[in-house]
């Protein structure tokens, strides 16, 4: 991701959304982020385009998880991670939380 952050025609004021699928906790789940480093991640961004704020950029976090039935626990426990997460590294997007098959619209 540092590859993409870093691409001189990445603009952040004209970055509006971006689709993260996390595992529904820190540990590793076939390769995908984790709450705490999509905390790290979005911290990168800041950092490689020196930027204070990403308040504008929504994050659309697809919780992943291992069976089903677990989807409302791990979707509750995520948020509550994600933003414990994203405080500690004054990380300010928007995070929106969907649930398998939500419509997604981007204005």
């Amino acid at each position: 991701m540092n590859a993409i952050w870093r691409d001189p025609f990445l603009k952040v004021d004209k970055l509006s959304s971006i689709f993260a699928e996390v595992s529904s906790d820190n540990s590793t789940l076939f390769g995908y982020l984790t709450p705490s480093n999509i905390a790290t991640t979005l911290q990168d961004l800041m950092t490689a385009k020196n930027v204070t704020t990403i308040s504008s950029i929504n994050v659309y976090v697809q919780p992943v998880v291992e069976g089903y039935g677990a989807l409302d626990t791990a979707q509750t426990d995520l948020t509550t991670m994600i933003g414990v997460y994203a405080k500690a590294m004054n990380v300010d997007c928007q995070f929106l939380f969907q649930t398998q098959g939500d419509y997604i619209c981007i204005q």
